[in-house]
């Protein structure tokens, strides 16, 4: 493998995201996708790792490999299979934000050899108020929570839980049109994907992949490396447009040598109004800080793989948001799970 090679591979793999994100946003409804472009794609491998993600949103980009999880997790998917899932407890942002996940089978393979994903942001999915981001109390006032779930089957859509979920939203034809268009682009590039291991054959393939996601280690690494030693902090506060709530956040990033790990203090409400931040949410900013604490414009395909520098973020982000989450984590047992495996 030369340094050629990898980089053509890694153009290979970013225009497959590209591309899926130009299906999505021609075929999509809304004007959120269309036009505002509120959408991510991302290739990932058979252990479902990021690979490549297309120039989207980095909201959704670092925390897509969570929902990947989610889905391999819950379900085992086949040739033609499709998930969906929104919860935030599983690797959602907020429950507007719909991820699909695939798997992408090679010929004669019973195992998935890639992964492929998307996120949109649709208008509305139902709960007490229209565009379904409320003030709410509890995560059940906010709308639709999709677990991992198949809304495609061996290729075939099913009708059934297609219905109950247009049911219970403002805008039916609308989000079937975005779903649908999700579906479209997960086709696309399943077939780009299958393209690719057809012409350079699929060990060649998943070697230029790891060769990917070591290469970008070594880049955040040697980052990291090059920072000054010490712990760097900043505060932002949020007030909520009716004065209800005022929230502080505190944070202090500390480098030594070359591991880097944030520690939130905490968040200071005036009043109950939960904030819509879990786990992903928080793994994702602690991703874009990294990326752009590092100037490493490449480095982002495969953030999430240094896992290193993530674990101590996690464990952090979910001391400090299990207090607010209790509304949700205290009636869902995998939200607890969740963020027992984080610490």
């Amino acid at each position: 493998m030369t340094a050629i090679e990898l980089e053509l591979f890694r153009h290979f793999l970013a225009s497959i995201a590209e591309e899926m994100g130009i299906v999505l946003r021609k075929t999509s409804y809304s004007a959120n996708i269309k036009e505002r472009r509120d959408y991510s794609c991302a290739v990932y491998d058979a252990r479902g790792e990021t690979v490549a993600m297309g120039d989207h949103m980095p909201v959704h980009l670092g925390a897509m490999p969570l929902s990947v999880r989610a889905v391999r997790d819950a379900l085992t998917l086949g040739p033609g299979d499709v998930a969906l899932v929104n919860d935030p407890f599983r690797g959602g942002t907020h429950l507007p934000d719909i991820t699909a996940v695939s798997g992408v089978f090679v010929p004669g393979s019973k195992k998935a050899s890639f992964y492929l994903a998307n996120r949109a942001h649709h208008a509305d999915v139902g709960g007490m108020s229209p565009g379904s981001m409320p003030l709410a109390r509890e995560i059940f006032q906010e709308g639709l929570r999709i677990p991992p779930v198949l809304i495609q089957r061996g290729g075939k859509i099913d009708r059934g839980l297609l219905s109950l979920a247009l049911a219970n939203v403002r805008t039916p034809v609308e989000r079937e049109g975005d779903l649908m268009a999700q579906l479209m682009s997960i086709h696309r590039g399943e077939v780009r994907l299958l393209e690719l291991a057809a012409k350079y054959g699929l060990a060649r393939v998943q070697s230029n992949m790891r060769a990917l996601q070591d290469y970008s280690e070594r880049m955040m690494r040697g980052g990291i490396r090059a920072l000054p030693g010490g712990t760097y902090r900043f505060e932002d506060s949020l007030v909520c447009r009716l004065k209800l709530l005022q929230c502080e956040f505190p944070v202090a990033v500390s480098i030594h040598q070359t591991e880097n790990y944030s520690h939130h203090r905490g968040c200071h409400a005036a009043a109950a109004p939960s904030i819509p931040v879990v786990m992903p949410v928080a793994v994702s900013r602690h991703c874009a800080a990294e990326h752009s604490v590092t100037h490493h414009p490449r480095s982002h395909h495969v953030m999430l793989l240094s896992r290193w520098t993530l674990l101590r973020g996690r464990a952090g982000a979910a001391r400090s948001l299990g207090a607010r989450s209790n509304s949700a984590a205290g009636e869902d047992s995998h939200s607890r799970r969740e963020y027992e495996r984080a610490l």
